[in-house]
């Protein structure tokens, strides 16, 4: 409030503040009040407050004109703690560097900088308790924001508190889930007519009326409606309309007119500039005010109490702006961009709002800018300087490239209103690069149009000599994205085609991406050696190639490399960053821990997925986590929910010929059929996959799944296929795809061997170092090698190896797989000892049922003894077998005698 004045009616709110700022709970409180409510005069008074209570006070403002700048509300939070960063591990301070303006190498996901920004604050804590204030959190640049409301969730230190003011319904970028929050109203009516008294301005009663009621006990109002009391019959106008901050930006502009042109340019500079108390720092705003004391008098500017020239309030600011014309925005912009030589982005963003013309060194400019908000985590932001680029540049070519960009990195963002606005073409571009690209994104994640965009793209690639290398490559990769979903041979080999056509004009990662997404069975076996390149470039590269690189290791068993480097992008790119990238990278983070074995993690990470789709509207990536989710449920042996996941997938995918997500249902009922025991339903699962003795060309579930149908045919009495498919697969040499596919194999031919040879390569193919990283199939070789051994009269050593494929599958949570390796275990003699997880519960009738059909009755004679149908009897036993981990009669009597000792279940 203006000096003179002081706070009014905040007692309470005062009192609160103390209270937060000395008393135990949460370190975080989020101030939320309409604009000019008082929040800032609030946080101000505490500021005073805290230090003269020997409170170290650091000090943030939001600036609509930074919103862009990637990092810059952070630079603010930790500037004044530059010379606490000694005191940080090296970790820490790397991670900080690029909030002090370092080029990132690796960008910090917002899970990082949050630590790295809580160990800054604890440190500078031990020598003076800190207090953070952060104003118009609503105008922090997005990264940051996100990074603030990380912080203010986990500050559990009680010498570290933070509050934030921001106005109500201002985006979703900063959340206070796990804040304090205290909502800042506005005054009551003797409050607000303290407020007019005292100001001792001569108001006749109707003025006055008018004033209390336009102001609606908004204190900013209250202060500045007064000195306008002529425009009252404005105000009360019912044709005015003009919510309460568009009534006092216009009050503002009006003072403004008081001041000389001088003045009012040095302000404008300013506002544009984004300048505030640390004018003089390094990566923030650089202007300063100067003689502009005339500006004071009117009560737009104040001397802060660090003696800084600020504006007043950033209504102030927006009306500076609205005022001026657009020649002087321009021209304040062009000096503007001479203070920023040294820093890309803030010289871009003066030069881009200065430009009328086309100037392809602005243009470059913006591109560069774009390109470095990618790499620190703001592809959102980058969308729009693209835009720019785009419109001031000279060569139509570059033009289109430069539009098809920003349209790509909105479709990546899930910015698909912007992408569609970018791609809709002008009356002379009805297919240019941009509208194809952008056409396709959206076909495909929205809708999962696979033909259609297949034959866009490939019409598109056959003016590939209009286009630079670089079009062509992308061009080149979305088909390949498209052609991967349909999991269409027929469209494979057109895209095998397209892709040889082009093959000295596409970079080498698309080359990588055709072998490794088309016909890997053909094509794998140098994906993994050419991969490996890659490894110490991750952090250099745009997310959406890291993405790609994800996918192409996902097809040959190599998710372990990538697994940091997803897990940090992932969380860098969820809220703000390239959205699209981000859910497939959580698709490959979720593959990674089925295959792992983490089956808890993957259940959350598809409850997240899921929560993601919903939210930025992608029907395609939905299905994908259900599928995978699908898969999951298949080898835990939950055949319900992978029977339901199934359904789903098919239900949508099949109506567009999505491949891909139907590859997965049919792998799905593979192993659900031996998840059951029921070989003769897998192996006909299996066959719907790829014929045995043979892997369909593209097909990655045939390559993937090679020990499936191998084990379905064994176990359903088809020696000779389940040898062909092994045949088949040494043929090919599969196992020089993947260190997994090696041990796979070996264990295929194991299987398929004859006694003589078969233990030695069970024994090869269970010291596989490789198997260690796929538990799931471990096991399920260990069982085989058990059952073997078992067949072989060898009971002690199948008794060793089957206890840990029944403690790995107890591990893994794969109740029926467990269960039958526990009855291979008794056939070996073992005395099973169940775990509290593992333990059996029949109810009454269940336990009458299988005691007779222990006994030998048919399922007829239980049937008169209990008063039931012949079919209700066989129902229970059908739900009682996999309970007991038993699959006919004949096991049924040393399972109850195990069972006896646990009480009955009422029922």
């Amino acid at each position: 409030m203006r000096a003179g004045i002081g706070l009014v009616g905040r007692d309470d709110e005062l009192a609160d503040l103390a209270r937060f700022l000395d008393g135990p709970g949460l370190g975080a409180l989020a101030l939320r009040g309409e604009s000019g409510v008082g929040k800032t005069a609030l946080t101000s008074e505490l500021s005073s407050r805290a230090g003269t209570n020997g409170w170290r006070v650091l000090r943030a403002i939001g600036v609509e004109a930074e919103k862009p700048f990637t990092l810059g509300g952070l630079n603010q939070m930790v500037l004044g703690l530059r010379n606490v960063l000694a005191d940080l591990d090296a970790h820490a301070r790397e991670v900080l560097a690029p909030v002090y303006g370092a080029d990132p190498g690796q960008p910090p996901s917002v899970m990082q900088l949050a630590l790295a920004v809580l160990d800054l604050f604890t440190a500078a804590a031990m020598a003076q308790p800190v207090l953070l204030i952060v104003d118009d959190v609503q105008w922090f640049d997005e990264m940051s924001a996100a990074v603030l409301s990380a912080v203010g969730r986990r500050v559990s230190d009680p010498r570290v508190r933070i509050v934030a003011s921001h106005r109500p319904h201002s985006g979703d970028e900063f959340s206070t889930t796990g804040w304090n929050e205290m909502v800042i109203g506005p005054l009551g009516p003797a409050d607000a007519a303290q407020i007019i008294d005292r100001m001792h301005l001569t108001l006749s009663a109707v003025a006055r009326q008018a004033i209390l009621d336009s102001a609606a006990g908004n204190p900013l109002a209250l202060e500045e409606l007064p000195r306008n009391a002529d425009q009252i019959g404005e105000w009360t106008s019912e044709a005015s309309g003009l919510p309460l901050t568009e009534r006092l930006v216009t009050v503002f502009g009006g003072r403004l007119q008081l001041l000389d042109a001088r003045v009012r340019t040095e302000l404008l500079r300013a506002a544009l500039d984004g300048a505030r108390a640390n004018a003089s720092t390094d990566s923030g705003s650089r202007y300063v005010m100067v003689d502009v004391q005339s500006a004071i008098d009117q009560d737009l500017l104040m001397v802060d109490p660090l003696g800084d020239i600020v504006f007043r309030h950033p209504l102030v600011r927006a009306a500076v702006i609205h005022q001026a014309a657009p020649g002087e925005r321009r021209d304040a912009h062009t000096y503007l961009a001479g203070l920023y030589d040294d820093v890309l982005v803030r010289r871009a963003t003066h030069l881009g709002a200065a430009s009328t013309a086309p100037d392809q060194s602005v243009a470059d400019l913006l591109d560069g800018a774009a390109q470095l908000s990618i790499r620190r985590g703001g592809a959102a932001v980058a969308v729009d300087w693209l835009r720019r680029a785009a419109q001031l540049c000279t060569d139509p070519g570059r033009r289109d490239a430069l539009r098809a960009e920003a349209a790509f990195v909105a479709a990546q963002a899930s910015r698909f209103d912007d992408a569609q606005a970018l791609a809709d073409p002008s009356h002379d571009e009805s297919e240019s690069v941009s509208s194809v690209l952008t056409g396709a994104y959206l076909a495909l994640y929205r809708d999962g149009e696979v033909v259609g965009t297949h034959r866009r793209i490939l019409m598109a690639l056959k003016g590939a000599d209009a286009f630079d290398d670089a079009t062509v490559s992308r061009l080149t990769k979305l088909l390949l994205a498209i052609t991967q979903y349909a999991a269409d041979p027929a469209l494979w080999r057109q895209t095998d085609d397209a892709v040889d056509r082009l093959v000295d004009r596409v970079d080498s990662p698309a080359l990588l991406y055709r072998d490794a997404w088309g016909d890997l069975a053909r094509r794998g076996r140098s994906v993994r050696a050419r991969l490996a390149e890659y490894l110490d470039t991750l952090t250099t590269l745009e997310p959406w190639e890291v993405m790609r690189l994800g996918v192409t290791a996902y097809y040959v068993d190599g998710l372990s490399d990538f697994r940091a480097s997803l897990t940090h992008l992932f969380e860098r790119e969820r809220d703000r960053g390239a959205v699209t990238n981000a859910m497939t990278m959580l698709h490959l983070l979720l593959l990674d821990q089925i295959a792992s074995g983490r089956w808890e993690a993957a259940q959350e990470s598809v409850r997240l997925g899921l929560e993601l789709t919903a939210t930025h509207h992608n029907e395609l990536f939905r299905l994908q986590f259900m599928a995978y989710d699908g898969l999951r449920a298949a080898s835990a042996g939950d055949v319900e929910t992978a029977r339901r996941r199934a359904a789903e997938v098919t239900g949508w995918a099949g109506p567009r010929r999505i491949g891909l997500l139907l590859g997965f249902a049919q792998r799905i009922a593979v192993l659900v059929g031996l998840a059951q025991a029921d070989y003769e339903t897998a192996y006909a699962a299996a066959l719907r996959i790829s014929p045995a003795g043979e892997f369909a060309p593209y097909s990655h579930q045939a390559v993937s799944g090679v020990i499936d149908l191998v084990e379905a045919a064994v176990h359903a009495g088809r020696p000779d296929e389940a040898r062909a498919h092994v045949d088949a697969a040494v043929r090919l040499r599969l196992a020089e795809n993947s260190p997994r596919l090696d041990a796979l194999i070996t264990a295929g031919r194991a299987m398929t061997a004859t006694d003589v040879d078969a233990g030695p390569l069970y024994e090869s193919a269970l010291a596989h170092p490789a198997l260690a990283d796929f538990p799931f199939e471990q096991n399920r070789i260990r069982l085989a090698h058990g059952m073997w051994l078992r067949r072989r009269r060898r009971p002690a050593d199948a008794r060793g190896v089957l206890q840990l494929a029944a403690d790995g599958f107890d591990a893994l949570g794969a109740p029926p797989w467990a269960a039958r390796t526990r009855t291979e275990l008794r056939a070996a003699g073992a005395t099973v000892k169940r775990s509290g997880a593992d333990s059996i519960t029949l109810s009454a009738q269940e336990r009458r049922i299988a005691e007779l059909a222990a006994a030998g009755h048919s399922n007829k004679q239980i049937a008169a003894q209990l008063y039931l149908s012949p079919r209700t009897v066989g129902a229970h036993l059908y739900r009682i077998f996999p309970k007991l981990g038993v699959t006919s009669r004949a096991g049924l009597g040393q399972a109850m005698r195990e069972l006896s000792e646990q009480p009955e279940e009422e029922g």
